[in-house]
């Protein structure tokens, strides 16, 4: 998955939507507060938890405990004890991988 297929899959699983169809708006992404983000300005777009630790905490945060659990053996096997300096973007397909959501 590209950085932006994994940041966008994501931001769906988190509740944001994106919307294309509104007559009053260009295309926008909504985020779960309803607020509207114009896709038009790069730096407005969804959060980037494939390159962000600080995007990818507040995605794991939002985590089932059953599912941060094997979240974090998943990145435990990957890394071993290394795991906790896991990078975003390692963390984000562990994240896509426990959810069932990652694509080759």
């Amino acid at each position: 998955m590209t950085d932006e297929q994994i940041n966008i899959e994501i931001a769906e699983l988190r509740g944001w939507r994106f919307v294309d169809n509104d007559p009053d708006y260009e295309a926008y992404w909504e985020d779960p507060n309803g607020t509207k983000i114009a896709v038009n300005f790069i730096q407005y777009r969804v959060p980037n938890c494939a390159g962000c630790l600080n995007a990818m905490h507040e995605a794991e945060k939002e985590m089932k405990p059953s599912d941060l659990t094997s979240y974090l053996e998943m990145l435990f096997d990957w890394l071993e004890s290394d795991c906790v300096r896991a990078s975003a973007s390692t963390r984000a397909e562990a994240f896509l991988r426990t959810l069932g959501k990652w694509e080759e």
